[in-house]
């Protein structure tokens, strides 16, 4: 602050000077040339006057015609008088000079002073470095003998603008010292308040609130440091609410699940939330100051906005696109709209994405569980609608047909209440109702139990059935039950699409943290496209709709993993090379 209060006093002090400085060097500059006018003014007339008396006495020495008397009459002039004295004749021509042979200063009609004299005029005055000359008329005897012309220097008068200039230059010199002292005087009387005003400026530049100004000091500087003061608070309580607004705002926006781009009248990135770097896959930092095409990556979606920019109308409702790098790919629902309440051209733009890739993958689940359950009701509801309709066209008369067509009414209705019973039993799983009955378990004993269960189907269809495990498998807190359901799944599904001859190997181990049950087998294998999405409800592949089977066992199989804590999911390395399904159990609650 000390140093601020030097520099405030310099300032104010050399501002005295300069302006003071100003006005005496104007000031100046007027006397100089007003003294110099005077002076001339007067020294002039002074010559006209001598002029005219040593025009009389030069008369007859003019009126010769003999140069030698009229030099030695300019020069006895000259003597007396203390002045330069030069005769013409009425040609112009010199005849006679003070100062020298009359010879050498050539044609006096080159002057203006003799000139104007040779013209008629009454005198004439003529200015050179150094002197100023005054000439008038010789007349002799009624009429014109020549022109005389005398000389003076000017060195009087321009020692007078000297003084003159000198005066000013010491009251200037006086100007820097004065302007300072009167700096110092001003900051005595001011200072203290400017000095916390100052103070207070800080404070309220670093966040802080500044003090009152004080009520010392001249009334005029009182008032305005009052008025500031009062301007200063004022302020501060609307950058307080500015901040709170800010951060309120800034909570809202990293806290939307939708992400929003802003972006100001250019098409350049100001702002983005988290939900908008997660959906575009960039960060905060790469996104600003980048153009909306760069950032979007995305030539419909940048059509899009750029038609919005353009004044034309969009969609009734708002366009769908994809947005994201290649394989992470979202869809996301578009809402563009400007700041300003009534969509200026200079308002910054908002960019709205509402992520519905879940929306649009539900709305695609429920349309394949119902394609799904339509398919695989239609068989077995048509097959016994044509054995309802055999038996009431006569073969009900028939025992032996009777009998065979009831059994197989009975083998459809304990498939459709098979698939009734699993979707139930998908639907508690999935909804978590399903109750899971925990207690530590012997994952190797389920298992074992599991396959051997599958071991006369699997000894049937020709397979080789190995079961591989340590001899320290560790308890798992989990409900035995569902793991053998899954195991069971598991393994059948294994049997089903493994051809005559192969083999089927489960294995259980221990890995980090977890315990491992995977049913390898050399079947029919899985197409890599196809690998995510057989755990879905009611999938099938094209090659699995003649083995049987609701497409229900997987799912029911995924949920019970998950409901304990686990993972399950497939591997294959294509058509015809076998598969392999994986399913872990935490140890955390062993």
């Amino acid at each position: 602050m000390r140093a601020v209060g030097v520099r405030w006093v310099l300032s104010l002090g050399l501002g005295f000077a300069l302006l003071a400085g100003i006005i005496l060097g104007a000031l100046g500059y007027q006397v100089a040339g007003l003294v110099r006018s005077q002076e001339l003014d007067l020294l002039q007339a002074q010559l006209l006057r001598q002029a005219r008396l040593m025009a009389a006495e030069a008369g007859p020495a003019l009126s010769t015609g003999d140069p030698a008397d009229a030099d030695a009459t300019a020069k006895d002039l000259g003597r007396r008088f203390g002045l330069r004295v030069t005769l013409f004749d009425p040609a112009g021509r010199p005849v006679g000079d003070s100062a020298g042979d009359p010879a050498r200063l050539g044609n006096g009609l080159a002057r203006p002073e003799v000139r104007a004299v040779g013209g008629g005029a009454l005198y004439g005055v003529g200015l050179e470095p150094g002197y100023l000359y005054v000439a008038v008329p010789v007349e002799w005897m009624g009429g014109a003998a020549g022109i005389l012309r005398v000389g003076e220097e000017l060195e009087p008068v321009e020692r007078a603008v000297n003084r003159v200039v000198a005066a000013f230059g010491i009251a200037l010199a006086f100007t820097v010292p004065l302007g300072l002292l009167l700096g110092l005087v001003a900051w005595a009387f001011a200072g203290r308040d400017l000095r916390r005003l100052a103070a207070g400026l800080c404070r309220l530049a670093e966040g802080g609130t500044p003090e009152t100004v004080p009520a010392g000091g001249p009334p005029e500087v009182r008032d305005a440091l009052r008025g500031l003061g009062e301007l200063l608070g004022s302020l501060r309580e609307r950058v307080d609410q500015l901040e709170a607004d800010h951060r309120r705002l800034q909570l809202v926006m990293d806290q939307m699940a939708d992400g929003l781009v802003i972006a100001d009248p250019h098409g350049n990135v100001v702002g983005v939330n988290p939900a908008a770097t997660r959906l575009l896959q960039v960060r905060p930092e790469e996104a600003a100051g980048r153009s909306l095409v760069a950032v979007l990556r995305d030539h419909e979606l940048a059509g899009f906005i750029r038609n919005f920019l353009d004044g034309k109308p969009g969609a009734e409702r708002p366009p769908v696109f994809e947005v994201g790098p290649p394989g992470q790919r979202r869809t996301v629902q578009v809402k563009v709209s400007r700041t300003e309440p009534t969509g200026g051209p200079d308002g910054h733009l908002v960019i709205l994405l509402q992520d519905v890739t879940e929306i649009k993958q539900t709305e695609q689940v429920r349309r394949d569980f119902v394609a799904n359950v339509s398919h695989e009701l239609r068989t077995p509801v048509a097959a016994l609608k044509a054995l309802v309709e055999t038996l009431e066209a006569g073969a009900i008369e028939d025992p032996d047909q009777a009998k065979e067509f009831i059994g197989r009414l009975r083998v459809e209705v304990d498939g459709l209440a098979l698939l009734v019973e699993e979707l139930f039993e998908l639907t508690r799983v999935e909804s978590g109702r399903s109750g899971l009955n925990r207690r530590p378990v012997d994952l190797a004993m389920v298992v074992r139990q599991a396959v051997e269960r599958l071991r006369p189907l699997a000894d049937r269809q020709g397979l080789h059935l190995l079961l591989r495990f340590p001899a320290d498998v560790p308890p798992v807190e989990a409900d035995p039950d569902r793991l053998e359901q899954v195991v069971l799944n598991l393994v059948h599904n294994a049997v089903k699409f493994t051809p005559p001859g192969g083999q089927i190997t489960v294995t259980v181990e221990r890995q980090a943290g977890e315990v491992a049950v995977s049913v390898k087998d050399t079947g029919a294998g899985i197409p890599p496209e196809l690998l995510p999405r057989v755990f879905e409800r009611f999938f099938k592949a094209d090659r699995a709709r003649s083995a049987g089977g609701s497409g229900l066992g997987l799912a029911i199989a995924k949920h019970i993993v998950q409901a304990h804590g686990g993972r399950i999911w497939a591997e294959s390395a294509g058509e015809g090379r076998g598969s392999t399904f994986t399913f872990t159990l935490p140890l955390g609650q062993s």
